[in-house]
């Protein structure tokens, strides 16, 4: 089960590493027009594609290695780690700090969907047990449709 697991996370990092390649040369082909903010929420769907799609590790990731991406291909100094403005810091830090939440939000809106669906279904399960109920007569009917219902 747990090879499994890393089998899917692998495949998912990846998957992300694709789409961040992809992100970088359409970004780096039309940096003269979209700017550092265009690049940088370019770079933010990625990570809300990846908070949607893979495990919040593989999230996280996908955050940090775009934030790295976004250092060395668009912040100046270009092609080095270094950030030579303060206005630059503030923008990439507060990428960052954007993506990780976002990513982190993400998820939980989807444990939260699930936990609706399973509520949903749990609800539905008691409305119709309940009529059922209500509605019997004989016990024998009432145990077929209870036993049926429990079928489903």
């Amino acid at each position: 089960m747990q090879k499994q697991s890393l089998l899917q996370s692998s495949m998912q990092l990846i998957g992300v590493l694709i789409l961040l390649v992809i992100t970088t040369a359409i970004s780096y082909s039309f940096f003269s027009s979209l700017a550092i903010t265009g690049v940088t929420l370019l770079y933010l769907l990625v990570v809300v594609t990846a908070a949607y799609f893979c495990a919040f590790i593989v999230a996280s990731g996908t955050a940090f290695l775009a934030f790295l991406a976004i250092n060395y291909f668009f912040i100046e100094p270009r092609y080095t780690f270094e950030v030579a403005h303060l206005e630059s810091w503030v923008s990439l830090v507060c990428f960052l700090i954007v993506s990780m939440v976002i990513a982190s939000l993400v998820k939980e809106l989807k444990f939260q969907t699930l936990q609706s669906a399973i509520a949903t279904k749990r609800a539905k399960f008691a409305r119709n047990l309940a009529e059922n109920l209500a509605l019997a007569t004989e016990i024998n009917q009432l145990l077929q449709d209870s036993c049926s219902l429990l079928q489903v």
